[in-house]
């Protein structure tokens, strides 16, 4: 076991690919354990691990979310978010943080969050007198909000892994969202007064009138997704679904998107479900040698030993998952950690959904976190900023 985890540690640092690093780790194991009768376990465990009907709901999601941005939604909502609150201290600072919070209830990936705004805001941050430091700042720390607004797709795959219910964990995360974004314009607009940073001015009820009216089709999204699951009207899974038909609609009905898209809008939607799906796989072949070594009861007795208080738990569970999210993306941290974390929560009587939500903020935080936070990296791309650099401008943002 030991060599199975160093393995997975040594391919994980030199840049290997989360599930090919984890399927070689199992590999390496089996093969020292001498067991080679577990190697035709393999593929039927990898297969087993995708044979759950929630998990349809991520590559539908992913669709959506591609679906929106190829249509010139990302567009739309920050205008949108600039005429709302591009007026208030902070100027596009605070337009920045309202645009992930709506794009989070469309593309549930704090990445893609990230990528889109990101690629909008930052130069037109820049040429407001923004630093590319400060600016990135604002974006990563926004883009936390996405595992939290639904629809997110941690949340469905946390919920197929921890038995709990996807809908109450995609209502469960709406008020820690919410409080996280009122937070972060808190801290942007005090932030953006001491280093003199314009706004717009207030805009007139035209303005704010045109820009509502070309935005609502994008905004209804979030609406229908949370107002049907709530209703009874379809499960998170089916949710999906209906989120792709309708962006598909939206596309056409506005001749934003064509049928020449669409085939560019799949393949990044194949290629970005296939490597989420390829890690969902290799981590259930993972979990399951782990399980076969009691791992988990070791881990478990490990931590009754030390306590047996939720609340201490709790906070022991939220220091691995920043730890675990210093190095990891959120899936493979989410998929590998769970059949260790699920004995241990039951245990000490952690609700499910709360842990879920706390999980979720935990290691995205880590995400923004050097050395090696993948949200951190992709504005380092973006900005051309070292990681050092833009680590101290999210300083003030780890706090809140």
């Amino acid at each position: 076991m030991t060599a199975m985890a160093a393995g997975w540690l040594v391919l994980m640092v030199l840049g290997v690919p989360v599930a090919f690093a984890l399927g070689a780790a199992v590999l390496v194991y089996m093969l020292l354990a001498g067991n080679t009768a577990m190697l035709f376990n393999i593929p039927g465990r990898i297969v087993g691990g995708l044979y759950s009907f929630p998990l349809l709901a991520v590559p539908f999601f992913i669709l959506a979310g591609n679906l929106m941005n190829k249509s010139g939604v990302t567009q739309r909502l920050v205008a949108f978010a600039d005429t709302l609150v591009g007026f208030l201290p902070g100027g596009l600072g605070q337009v920045a943080v309202v645009s992930n919070i709506v794009m989070s209830g469309m593309s549930g990936s704090g990445l893609a969050d990230a990528s889109a705004t990101g690629s909008v805001l930052i130069p037109a941050m820049r040429s407001k007198g923004f630093s590319p430091p400060f600016a990135a700042a604002i974006i990563g720390a926004a883009a936390t909000m996405g595992p939290l607004i639904p629809p997110s797709i941690p949340a469905v795959v946390y919920g197929v892994l921890a038995e709990a219910s996807i809908g109450a964990l995609f209502i469960g995360g709406v008020i820690p969202g919410l409080i996280v974004g009122g937070s972060l314009m808190l801290l942007v607009a005090y932030l953006s007064r001491t280093r003199d940073i314009p706004r717009r001015a207030r805009p007139t009820l035209g303005e704010l009138g045109h820009a509502t009216v070309a935005a609502i089709p994008a905004l209804l999204l979030p609406v229908i997704i949370l107002g049907g699951i709530l209703g009874g009207v379809f499960t998170p899974t089916e949710a999906a679904v209906v989120a792709s038909a309708y962006a598909v609609l939206l596309g056409f009905v506005t001749r934003s998107l064509g049928l020449s898209d669409l085939a560019d809008v799949f393949r990044e939607t194949a290629l970005t479900s296939s490597v989420i799906l390829l890690i969902v796989g290799a981590a259930s072949l993972f979990a399951w040698v782990l399980t076969l070594n009691q791992v988990p009861q070791q881990l478990l007795a490990l931590l009754l030993g030390f306590t047996t208080d939720a609340n201490m738990t709790m906070l022991l569970l939220v220091l691995f998952m920043l730890f675990m999210g210093f190095f990891l993306d959120m899936m493979a941290v989410l998929i590998v950690s769970m059949p260790l974390i699920n004995p241990i929560i039951a245990a000490v009587g952690i609700d499910p959904v709360h842990f879920g939500v706390v999980f979720a903020l935990g290691i995205m935080i880590g995400t923004i976190t050097p050395p090696f936070g993948l949200i951190l990296f992709l504005l380092s791309q973006m900005t051309g900023e070292s990681i050092g650099r833009l680590a101290r401008e999210l300083a003030p943002f780890y706090v809140v």
